[in-house]
């Protein structure tokens, strides 16, 4: 479980990423990032404001966005859900809602 809350995020690679591992290692030890929660957070530079993945072999489940702000054009991405073939994953219950995007650089949301 985590709680990422009342946050400013100004990184230049992605903001949030949940991950649970990739390849083969990933699969051994099959972990999933369960329960997460991003709320009242303000995402500026990075190449996404609030992705999952691309490392999630051992899976991601329940995660959740609210009550953000994401207003730049140098955030490439509002939401942004990743994987690769190679390290393989699954992602269930990822759920975004009251999220205020003004400007990003290519899109608000890429799967």
């Amino acid at each position: 479980n985590v709680l990422i809350e009342d946050s400013y995020f100004n990184t230049g690679d992605d903001c949030v990423a949940v991950k649970s591992g990739r390849g083969d290692d990933g699969r051994r030890v099959g972990i999933a990032s369960t329960d997460v929660v991003v709320r009242r957070c303000t995402m500026h530079a990075g190449h996404g404001g609030f992705v999952v993945g691309s490392e999630i072999a051992g899976g991601v489940r329940n995660v959740y966005s609210e009550d953000c702000d994401w207003d730049s054009p140098d955030l490439r991405y509002g939401v942004r859900i990743k994987s690769n073939r190679r390290w393989g994953g699954h992602a269930e219950g990822i759920y975004v809602r009251n999220i205020r995007i003004e400007r990003v650089r290519q899109a608000a949301v890429r799967v």
